[in-house]
């Protein structure tokens, strides 16, 4: 009996040791779950404040304001604010431009380092730099972006207002009360009454160094030379402002001959008819009159977009060059846009899509393209390219005649010294086939007609090559099938003229066979130059 109780005894033991254990489990995951639970919530907490706490709109004008951040990785990169208060601490922005100017914090410790809002340089006790006259956290007057020379908003006497180089409109330029001679004084657009608006001494929108309109010639404080809003039988007739800013709309004198030159109103509808400076450079650009009739002669704006239609003058000489109206029916005739010479569907001369932009230009309505030429076909200007639109050539200069010609062969004559040699053609060059294993081969005979025995030299010109240093292209020369040059690198735009070969010796009466390869090889970095445009010419010159 003893034995068989201590039996149950040791069973009913075992047993309380299982049920205490799932007890224990189900407390362990009870606690676990709540842990877990608590965890995401703080985290979800941290998150939306983190993010709420982002690109806050504390003026309530629908942008962000305090706390912004630019690239979306949930950091604030702007107008930083540590504390909470609403008010910048660090990486503070001048006016709408989201960049940091003030207070820039340089290590990314969240403290200002450079360029410190109301820095106090001689230690007078009164701001002498980026002052913040309204404690909000950015800086209204002696703005400097360097922090040791005020360029804007200054404050002279120590008011809190700007006196001088004022920018009311936040555009990092001083547009008000500009002073040129630096005396401290105002001498362009001078706001005589604080209304941000330039009462004397105008500027003709920003050409900000020079006085125009309204000018005050003895210093009086009033206008008496070429007024704004000359009036003549109850009618402006010069330098008419129409919608209250003082700058002229229509009728405008430049230089108070009381002559109008741009931006005439001939129907009296208070808009402009024909020299009108649509970009305000004081250069006319739309509905020029070059003979003083009227009426436009060059880049005539057709339907009224802004944009010139008809007789388009690109290389600014005062004639038309593109969609040429030749008998006056404001229809074009000759040289029109987007020509396609091969009726293959693209565009070959002449080339635009809105009429701002040209490509392939010709200028001399000779079907060869003269300006913004795409040379490899990868649809972007490559040669003879006018950077600024002014119509002037400025950079990759090349012989447009030899490119689109189908001229070979040399042959040496007693009176010419140069002799140009194409070297590629698009197809050559075509931005696809510029990979490692591009080979390109070009050969021609040069014949001596000349009385003489002649004496070369080779040179390279028109470079135009886009290649990094370690993976220009290579060529190799051979004449008469013998090689001469093995493996030389080709050069840059500043190599143009350098000789490349010279004591070519060529019998008179007699001829040589010269051929060029030109290859681009496999290096480890050549990825970086795949698709590069490469383009030369080659001149045979007479020693």
């Amino acid at each position: 009996m003893k034995k068989e109780k201590r039996k149950t005894v040791v069973k009913n033991t075992n047993k309380n040791v299982k049920d205490n254990n799932v007890i224990l489990t189900i407390v362990s995951l009870t606690i676990f779950l709540l842990a877990a639970f608590f965890t995401v919530a703080l985290a979800v907490k941290y998150y939306n404040l983190k993010n709420n706490n982002l690109n806050l709109d504390i003026d309530n004008d629908g942008w962000p304001d305090i706390n912004i951040d630019t690239n979306g990785d949930k950091i604030c990169d702007v107008n930083c604010d540590k504390d909470h208060d609403r008010i910048p601490d660090y990486n503070i922005s001048y006016k709408n431009i989201t960049m940091p100017f003030f207070n820039i914090d340089t290590n990314n410790d969240k403290y200002a380092d450079t360029n410190l809002i109301n820095m106090d340089l001689n230690m007078d006790g009164k701001c002498d730099i980026n002052c913040d006259k309204d404690h909000d956290g950015w800086p209204e007057t002696n703005i400097s972006f360097q922090g040791s020379v005020a360029v804007l908003n200054i404050d002279t006497n120590n008011d809190g207002i700007c006196d001088i180089n004022c920018d009311p409109q936040g555009l990092k330029t001083a547009t008000i009360n500009i002073d040129i001679d630096k005396d401290k004084k105002p001498d362009i657009n001078i706001d005589k009454n604080n209304d941000g608006i330039a009462d004397i001494n105008i500027s003709y929108y920003k050409k900000y160094d020079k006085a125009v309109f309204n000018i005050d010639t003895d210093n009086d404080g009033k206008a008496d030379f070429n007024l704004i809003n000359q009036i003549e039988d109850n009618k402006c007739i010069l330098n008419c402002d129409y919608n209250g800013d003082n700058v002229p709309d229509t009728n405008i004198d430049l230089t108070g001959q009381k002559v109008a030159t741009l931006n005439i109103d001939v129907n009296d509808d208070k808009g402009p008819d024909i020299n009108i400076d649509s970009n305000k450079d004081t250069i006319a650009d739309l509905n020029i009159d070059i003979d003083n009739d009227n009426i436009p002669d060059i880049n005539i704006d057709i339907n009224g977009d802004n944009l010139a239609d008809i007789n388009i003058d690109i290389d600014k000489d005062k004639t038309a060059d593109l969609n040429i109206d030749t008998n006056n029916d404001n229809i074009a005739d000759t040289n029109l846009l987007n020509i396609d010479l091969d009726n293959d569907d693209i565009c070959d001369l002449n080339c635009t899509t809105n009429y701002t932009t040209y490509k392939n230009i010709d200028l001399n309505q000779d079907k060869i393209p003269d300006m913004n030429i795409d040379i490899n076909e990868d649809k972007i200007l490559d040669a003879n390219f006018d950077t600024n639109f002014d119509g002037i050539i400025d950079t990759n200069i090349m012989d447009t005649n030899l490119f689109y010609s189908n001229k070979k062969d040399v042959v040496i004559n007693d009176e010419i010294n140069t002799y140009k040699v194409k070297m590629f053609s698009s197809s050559d060059i075509n931005y696809s086939k510029i990979i490692p294993g591009w080979e390109s081969t070009r050969e021609f005979s040069i014949t001596n007609g000349s009385k003489d025995d002649a004496i070369l030299a080779f040179k390279f010109n028109d470079i135009i090559n886009e290649f990094t240093w370690d993976n220009r292209p290579y060529y190799s020369i051979y004449i008469d099938d013998k090689e001469v040059i093995k493996d030389a690198r080709s050069g840059y735009t500043v190599n143009n003229g350098d000789i490349i070969l010279n004591n070519i010796k060529v019998e008179k009466g007699t001829s040589k066979k010269v051929t060029f390869k030109f290859k681009f090889i496999e290096t480890t970095n050549h990825k970086m130059d795949n698709n590069k445009l490469f383009y030369l010419r080659l001149d045979v010159v007479k020693q």
